[in-house]
């Protein structure tokens, strides 16, 4: 009877520790799944810097004995006009990345009297009514065609169709 009693009360004890082990996964699980994810404000325009790759130039200098011919080295025997010399590309210059879509082109509107075309502008959110060679918000107009117009923008130029 003895041996019955103490078997059942360790299988008891045995359940509750691995009860209690159970328990705590899944709740250390389930708290994981409730925290709140943040996300962050993404900024209108993205300022990328500008990078400038350096050359980096050197020269290989075989002056070690030839493992092959077990010969030591000698510099009377290297032809100088075929030693390699190994360059980099010219430095690669990664220009700023322009947003367009900050330009609108949404119309334009002609004098009756006098056949001058003002042009409807959207940049940034705000009108603007330009003529031809007019700068508002950093945006210069440079020509105006039927379809699109010619505007420049931190010093780069682009044709913009009409919405």
């Amino acid at each position: 009877m003895k041996n019955k009693t103490t078997t059942y009360s360790l299988l008891v004890a045995v359940l509750f520790i691995w009860g209690y082990v159970f328990y705590k996964a899944i709740d250390s699980v389930a708290a994981s799944d409730n925290t709140n994810h943040v996300a962050k404000p993404v900024k209108d325009r993205i300022a990328v810097p500008t990078i400038t790759l350096m050359p980096d130039t050197f020269t290989l200098m075989a002056n070690y004995r030839d493992p092959f011919l077990d010969k030591p080295y000698n510099e009377a025997s290297i032809d100088t006009s075929k030693r390699n010399t190994i360059s980099a590309p010219k430095p690669i210059k990664i220009e700023p990345y322009i947003d367009w879509s900050i330009i609108r082109y949404s119309g334009v509107i002609q004098n009756a009297n006098s056949k001058q075309a003002i042009v409807l502008v959207n940049i940034r959110g705000k009108d603007y009514m330009m003529k031809e060679g007019a700068t508002n918000d950093g945006v210069k107009l440079m020509k105006n065609q039927k379809d699109s117009i010619k505007v420049l923008f931190q010093g780069k130029s682009k044709f913009i169709r009409i919405n």
